[in-house]
């Protein structure tokens, strides 16, 4: 199953992560549960909670041959709230269309 859905890429994450409704719609499978302390931003304390973890397969939409496998932990929300682009150049990259994703 594959779904065209937006990504953020963040290299200098330790972890990577997938909305719950993007789970389902992709009938992600959890591989296992993992414990974490998150810390927000602007958080003086670390929240403690079990994800489930599931693996998809990031899929470039200029090249379907390149593609690569995350392993990503399931949560409710991403963001408490709207993303702004704030100047021209980064409205214009939220308008290409997103990259694939699937199941895995």
């Amino acid at each position: 199953m594959s779904k065209t859905a937006r990504i953020l890429l963040d290299n200098g994450s330790q972890r990577s992560w997938c909305t719950k409704e993007l789970a389902k719609s992709l009938k992600l499978k959890s591989i296992r549960e993992e414990s974490l302390s998150v810390f927000s931003f602007a958080a003086t304390k670390p929240v403690g909670k079990t994800y489930e973890v599931a693996e998809m397969s990031l899929i470039s939409r200029h090249d379907p041959k390149q593609h690569t496998q995350v392993e990503v932990l399931i949560t409710d929300t991403l963001s408490g709230g709207p993303i702004q682009a704030h100047n021209k150049d980064t409205r214009k990259i939220m308008q290409h269309p997103p990259t694939r994703v699937k199941a895995t």
